[in-house]
């Protein structure tokens, strides 16, 4: 069971869409796959299509409450012709409770939580959306992760924040006695772009095993997320479909190299098809 948490502390990197479309992605391919939502803004939830208060009394914050199993808390995400996964629900009310989970010592709920599970539901993936913060709730996601993605966007400060979220990893990592492999993802960008090349050239100076194809900026993307879904499902020939199917398919390329720890660094890619307008 690979375990990837997407995390970064910015807002509006792209960590939400690629939550989704990565998780929709791998479904397609009949693998069993689960969706953490462990941001209380709850937008990885609203685009699975669950409003919030639907499951004001069935989110995340009852399991690391310790109120509730994580399996009485699955809820089934598919569209009538793709295949279905688990999503983990979050809510607003988690927000308003973090810090009080400080005290809790909640930090390795999740992950026990999600190991408990394996034997009744062979998961192959777990994909956990973190909060836009180096919190705790980030930390959950770190605690019990087996890799990690780290999105960027091609913003001229956008890896300013990464010697911060990568000493956070690193904490873990010591507290754990492992090496995380850790993935950096540039995201809503365009080839034709001057500050694409600078954010690729940046992305490469970082100490990171891996940078995944980037992905481009497309309206199909917005468009799915505003209807409650993803574009892998909704448009996948579109150019942020194909690109989305592209991360899937290098995360699965992936797999014997996950399971053997290997430590491997990438930054060559294929040219870029042409951004759509």
């Amino acid at each position: 069971m690979r375990k990837i948490a997407i995390v970064n502390h910015k807002g509006g990197v792209g960590k939400t869409t690629t939550a989704c479309n990565l998780a929709a992605a791998l479904a397609l391919t009949g693998r069993r796959v689960l969706l953490v939502d462990l941001d209380p803004q709850a937008n990885t939830t609203l685009t699975m299509g669950v409003h919030p208060p639907d499951v004001e009394e069935q989110n995340i914050l009852h399991l690391l409450k310790e109120e509730a199993k994580l399996e009485d808390l699955l809820i089934d995400v598919s569209t009538a012709d793709e295949e279905a996964f688990h999503l983990l629900p979050s809510h607003l009310d988690l927000a308003v409770e973090e810090y009080g989970l400080l005290y809790h010592g909640v930090d390795e709920i999740l992950g026990r939580a999600i190991d408990d599970l394996e034997e009744t539901y062979h998961y192959h993936y777990v994909i956990m959306d973190g909060p836009p913060s180096l919190g705790m709730l980030m930390r959950c996601g770190l605690r019990a992760a087996t890799e990690i993605i780290v999105p960027f966007d091609p913003g001229e400060h956008a890896l300013v924040g990464f010697p911060r979220i990568q000493s956070v990893i690193r904490r873990e990592e010591r507290f754990r006695d492992i090496h995380v492999p850790v993935y950096a993802l540039l995201c809503r960008t365009s080839p034709l772009w001057l500050a694409h090349r600078d954010a690729m050239s940046r992305l490469e100076g970082l100490e990171v095993d891996r940078i995944l194809h980037p992905i481009r900026q497309n309206q199909a993307v917005a468009q799915a997320t505003m209807h409650g879904s993803t574009v892998v499902w909704d448009a996948p020939r579109s150019i942020g479909g194909k690109d989305y199917i592209k991360l899937m398919k290098e995360i699965v390329a992936m797999e014997h190299e996950a399971s053997a720890g290997l430590r491997i660094v990438e930054s060559g890619h294929e040219k870029e098809e042409q951004c759509e307008g």
